[in-house]
């Protein structure tokens, strides 16, 4: 998340804008639901004292209070001031720093619910320590922990008390200093952790679990040696959450985090690198890895080929993006029958990579290419095409079912007002967009990927 405005007081930035807008995580919960949203880049929600009497101004200020911003009023507290953390900015961003000596927070009971539990936290470690916690009982045996394994292990560790075996430990080790996404969830059927996105392990748990006596924020298993957590904020829920839910959480809660994992895409030349025209994916100049699969004259047959061979699997911590090419517009076969191609191409992709986002993008305009090559046949070939971009949409009898986002902005803006390719954005055979028609592709995929809260 970057910050369109000049900073001349960190606190007065931080502050505004939360004031203005309101916490963006209120959306999650309804009425019923229990959870808590703890967010240290809203200077706003912490105070130096438990009484919430002392607001925090300055780096380095302790923090006796930090508001609940779910407003489910489950504040995290320490009374006692010499364990409090130290509120930590870089004059945008802002985190809390507990020392690994004694600081820790205590966590309200009834935040967290026994039948499903969601965990979200954004940390960092910055030295070893016994069982570090992010989130948990105050003892390892009891209730819920969130954290890692025991010393240079550091290996990610979702304990429940009740559960049978009671822990499920990731193969590897988190690298000390390097700020991670960490989510724990337990749906009341499935105990998923996850790394950045991406799932690191897996099993099945349906007991209902035990609650401990006292959640803790940013402890350790030890009663001497405490965490040293750099937290840049966490969100509990008494839910499971979706991939889309858990990336939007954990890129609103880590703003200090680069875009991670992979860009997948497919199609054909009117968005590939073609006759030295630069690819749509090339044009969103992101930090992501990208995984161009969009080759000229590809069918919807040829994707899916295209996307079998990439051999991509759950362990995906990025996003999929299919935008339809212009080559299953043969006005002899009905549209429903390439609907159905597609909606297998977007069940394969989604089988694939089980929650991670996919987005599909309507066909660029093209009717004066589908005149040239159908000849008294092109009404049928744009009734086709029409067809197609509906179901696309969600619109029409057989709506395209299994995606995340739909992205159509680029159609309309690049029609000349018959069905055909503007002139503004053709390269002059109908069928094949400009470098300014490619930009407002990639304008309308990136509008698209903010609106699940992704960047590229």
């Amino acid at each position: 998340m970057r910050f369109d405005f000049a900073i001349t007081s960190t606190s007065d930035v931080l502050r505004g804008r939360v004031r203005r807008a309101g916490h963006w995580s209120r959306a999650l919960f309804t009425e019923g639901d229990t959870g808590f949203t703890y967010d240290p880049s809203d200077v706003t929600s912490l105070f130096q004292d438990a009484a919430g009497t002392l607001p925090v101004v300055a780096d380095g200020d302790p923090v006796g209070r930090m508001v609940d911003q779910s407003g489910k009023g489950h504040d995290a507290l320490q009374t006692i001031a010499e364990r409090r953390p130290l509120w930590r900015t870089d004059g945008i961003r802002g985190w809390l720093e507990f020392d690994g000596t004694d600081d820790e927070m205590t966590v309200p009971q009834t935040a967290l619910s026994q039948t499903a539990t969601s965990f979200v936290g954004i940390v960092a470690l910055t030295a070893n320590g016994y069982y570090p916690m992010i989130l948990g009982d105050q003892s390892l045996s009891s209730g819920l922990s969130a954290g890692f394994g025991n010393g240079s292990g550091r290996k990610p560790r979702f304990g429940i008390s009740g559960h049978n075996p009671v822990t499920l430990i990731a193969a590897d080790a988190l690298t000390l200093g390097q700020v991670t996404s960490m989510a724990y969830v337990w749906d009341g059927s499935n105990r998923v952790l996850l790394r950045d996105g991406r799932e690191v392990g897996r099993d099945v748990q349906t007991a209902t679990w035990v609650k401990g006596d006292q959640p803790l924020l940013c402890y350790s298993g030890s009663n001497v040696l405490k965490s040293s957590i750099l937290f840049h904020g966490g969100l509990a829920i008494d839910r499971g959450l979706s991939g889309v839910e858990l990336a939007k959480i954990s890129a609103r809660l880590g703003q200090e985090l680069p875009a991670a994992g992979t860009a997948w895409i497919l199609g054909d030349s009117s968005i590939a690198s073609y006759a030295g025209l630069p690819s749509v994916l090339g044009l969103l100049d992101g930090a992501r890895a990208m995984q161009d699969l969009a080759a000229p004259g590809q069918t919807i047959a040829q994707q899916m080929a295209a996307w079998t061979s990439a051999n991509v699997t759950q362990a995906l911590d990025g996003f999929v993006l299919i935008q339809l090419g212009l080559n299953d517009l043969d006005p002899s076969e009905t549209a429903n029958s390439a609907i159905g191609r597609l909606q297998m191409l977007v069940d394969t992709v989604r089988a694939d990579i089980g929650s991670a986002p996919v987005l599909i993008a309507q066909m660029t305009p093209a009717r004066q290419r589908l005149l040239d090559i159908y000849g008294a046949q092109e009404p049928a070939a744009q009734d086709k095409w029409l067809a197609i971009n509906a179901a696309i949409a969600g619109q029409g009898t057989t709506p395209v079912t299994g995606v995340d986002a739909r992205i159509t902005t680029h159609v309309a803006a690049m029609d000349d007002g018959t069905g055909a390719l503007a002139a503004d954005f053709d390269t002059g055979d109908g069928i094949h967009p400009n470098t300014a028609g490619r930009q407002l592709i990639a304008d309308a995929w990136r509008a698209g990927l903010n609106g699940l809260d992704l960047s590229v």
